[in-house]
């Protein structure tokens, strides 16, 4: 008998990290999704000749009004999501920062979105400890 109630209880401490990997996966999809919305504002911006926050990395050269990338996509995506990262934990460093209208617009509402995820996240994980200990 107590065989089986020990036996639940691990069973029950195994399924509590369920929410734990998807909480992950959620603050990973939403920094994916404003890292590709940063990314392709910069990349817009290149493309009808205003100064972006992409021309801090050097992304790319300018022949006129055509461009040619010196780095790899992923660099851009890297540095991107880094940014996006950095922007919701509340760090904030200072090395990236927008420089044209859209980009405060869009880093507004990123700030409002993802720092409301971090809030949720971190309630979610004293939720997630809560119902752990209780096994």
């Amino acid at each position: 008998m107590f065989k089986d109630l020990e036996a639940e209880g691990k069973k029950k401490q195994k399924e509590s990290f369920r929410p734990l990997i998807k909480l992950v996966f959620q603050i990973f999809l939403c920094a994916h999704i404003f890292c590709y919305l940063w990314a392709l504002l910069g990349i817009y911006e290149l493309h009808i000749e205003t100064d972006s926050w992409i021309s801090i990395i050097n992304f790319s050269k300018s022949y006129g009004s055509n461009y040619t990338y010196q780095k790899p996509w992923f660099i851009i995506y890297l540095y991107s999501f880094y940014y996006i990262f950095v922007t919701m934990v509340t760090v904030g460093y200072g090395d990236f920062a927008p420089k044209t209208e859209l980009e405060m617009i869009l880093c507004i509402f990123t700030m409002l979105f993802t720092c409301g995820m971090f809030a949720y996240a971190l309630n979610s994980i004293n939720t997630i400890i809560a119902n752990y200990n209780q096994f």
